[in-house]
């Protein structure tokens, strides 16, 4: 059975993506970081194909399927409420 891995696309100097990262190694969650600072390309086409303005942008891994979870609050109350049950 594969894990669900956590993946999220930061960008440097972004305390939204540093929390993002601190959350998720609180709660022991599997993740990779994606690190595009520097890759304006990347940065406009990530905007583009999932539709989202900001950074980090979050989504989970499960058998091969990515899914958009959003931003740093979306990814919290995510986790609050696998938590809650």
């Amino acid at each position: 059975v594969e894990m669900e891995t956590y993946v999220l696309f930061v960008i440097n100097e972004c305390g939204f993506c540093s929390q993002a990262i601190e959350l998720l190694n609180k709660e022991l969650k599997e993740y990779k970081v994606v690190d595009i600072t520097n890759d304006l390309n990347a940065r406009a086409q990530i905007k583009i194909a999932f539709d989202w303005p900001t950074f980090p942008l979050i989504m989970t891994k499960k058998e091969r399927t990515l899914h958009l979870i959003g931003g740093y609050t979306d990814l919290k109350k995510e986790i609050e409420q696998i938590a809650a049950g």
